[in-house]
């Protein structure tokens, strides 16, 4: 799950972080929502993954955040189908296919944020995710887990050293 499905981030090397506001920071810091120009917001991306090599890999995402007049509620969901895969077993000089199967991952996040200053602000989110990357002739449950996320943002219109533009 450590793709990235926002194209601005992407493209400029997964620098989400550093990035300003726009929908997609509920992965990168929700905190930074408080500071969003719009009252609210939507965004979805589909990013095939390989797609030189195989067809079926792709990352798909959803996010929504509502702006009220200090704090920003955010959610997100997303889906990472790693695609059909033939499992073989070597045996000696021949292979066997033991069956195929499509495993996946996804995440569901939640955030709060608020801003305590004018320059200022911090959010919460948890996050619930899910995989079955396993082999299927293995007895083991698909994994799962939680997660909360602790941000804070600066934002000012003033440079640390000078404007560049």
């Amino acid at each position: 799950m450590r793709l990235s499905g926002d194209a601005v981030a992407s493209g400029a090397g997964d620098i989400g972080v550093a990035s300003s506001v726009d929908t997609f920071s509920q992965y990168w810091n929700s905190s930074k929502y408080v500071f969003a120009e719009q009252k609210s917001g939507v965004g979805m991306g589909y990013t095939p993954y390989l797609n030189h090599l195989v067809k079926d890999i792709f990352l798909g995402n959803i996010v929504y955040y509502r702006k009220t007049e200090r704090s920003v509620w955010a959610g997100s969901l997303r889906y990472f189908s790693i695609g059909s895969v033939t499992l073989t077993k070597d045996f000696g000089a021949e292979a066997y296919v033991l069956g195929d199967f499509r495993p996946a991952e996804f995440s569901l996040d939640v955030s709060y944020n608020l801003k305590l200053s004018e320059h200022f602000a911090m959010g919460v989110a948890a996050r619930y995710l899910r995989s079955n990357l396993r082999l299927p002739t293995e007895e083991k449950s698909t994994g799962s887990g939680f997660a909360v996320d602790i941000s804070g943002y600066y934002s000012s219109k003033q440079y640390l050293f000078f404007k560049i533009i």
